[in-house]
């Protein structure tokens, strides 16, 4: 069981780590050699597992993860729509949508 949760763990941390290498970084400086991109993971795994550890308290407050889930999305989720309505029929929005 341990096991699995430690793999839960890497795999979330090894897909953000490398979405922000290449979706982020590489994106802003095409010319960003792979040693740096490799350096950028690594920090990002560092500042994702600090982040892991100090919200894992408010979680701490719920019976089951499953409830804190739920409202942790319930603050989020509203917003979401209002931007995508506001890109939509906004009026600065863009003659051709972006690629």
């Amino acid at each position: 069981m341990l096991a699995a949760a430690m793999q839960t763990c890497s795999a979330a941390l090894n897909s953000a780590a490398t979405l922000f290498a290449y979706d982020i970084v590489k994106r802003w400086r095409p010319a960003t050699n792979d040693h740096q991109l490799v350096l950028v993971g690594k920090v990002t795994t560092v500042v994702a597992t600090v982040i892991a550890i100090v919200m894992s308290p408010l979680f701490g407050h719920y019976n089951t993860i499953s409830r804190g889930i739920n409202r942790l999305i319930s603050y989020i989720a509203p917003p979401l729509p209002r931007c995508s309505c506001s890109c939509v029929f906004g009026k600065r929005r863009r003659a051709r949508p972006p690629i």
